[in-house]
């Protein structure tokens, strides 16, 4: 902790002043050298390397997690045959940009031929009405629409997209939906439309940010925070 740092920086007479914590750390490294104080981060980094170590809590929740998921007979019968996290590379044909995928899961048929794809993801909320309201907030319509293209873009299949939403908290729900080709059509709308204007940004090296014409714009609380106040 912070209070540590400063209780050996003291013991060291090292400044502390007005020193952050990784300040601090350099300092304590700098000054002594043949110290045997060992730090966390740095006996985790030769131990684990790279790797992210969990706590025993993230460790239960994930156990939990895959508990409820096997328990729901359509995500089970999903996660029975297939492969994780295959690779999909292609060619956009408009735009020529070099493009990939990854689904968390492909789903396949007892003859090895792929039938759907699953997306696993972790929300607070998996009924239908909040997870709903995910995909809009994070554009998990646009990913489906990608996937989709991209998975027939090297099998020629034109598979369902599928996603496994996971609450994050206990007793961490499950719930499987599959997204309507309504979803799809707004999401292919949108990455294309992302893929057109990259495109042009390329062709002419403009890259506009939210206001490309340098307007000043009237802003005023969303419709959801506006709802919320009136509500109360």
């Amino acid at each position: 902790s912070l209070d540590d740092y400063k209780a050996i920086a003291t013991q060291l007479s090292v400044r502390v002043d007005a020193l952050a914590k990784d300040e601090l750390k350099a300092a304590i490294k700098e000054s002594d050298v043949s110290s045997e104080f060992r730090f966390k981060e740095d006996v985790f980094q030769q131990l684990y390397g790279e790797k992210i170590v969990l706590s025993q809590e993230q460790w239960d929740a994930i156990g939990k997690m895959k508990h409820n998921a096997l328990m729901h007979k359509s995500a089970r019968n999903m996660l029975s045959i297939g492969k994780a996290e295959l690779s999909a590379f292609w060619t956009d044909p408009v735009t020529g940009f070099k493009c990939r995928c990854r689904p968390d899961w492909l789903q396949e048929n007892y003859e090895g031929i792929p039938v759907g794809i699953l997306d696993v993801k972790s929300t607070l909320d998996a009924s239908i009405s909040g997870f709903a309201r995910a995909i809009g907030k994070y554009g998990y319509d646009l990913q489906a629409a990608f996937y989709i293209d991209g998975v027939k873009a090297i099998t020629g299949l034109t598979l369902p997209f599928y996603f496994l939403a996971s609450e994050k908290n206990g007793p961490h729900a499950v719930a499987v939906y599959r997204a309507s080709d309504e979803m799809v059509e707004d999401g292919r709308r949108k990455y294309r439309a992302a893929l057109e204007l990259l495109n042009w940004c390329r062709d002419t090296g403009q890259y506009p940010s939210y206001q490309p014409f340098g307007d000043v714009e009237v802003i005023n609380l969303s419709k959801w925070d506006r709802f919320n106040d009136d509500d109360e």
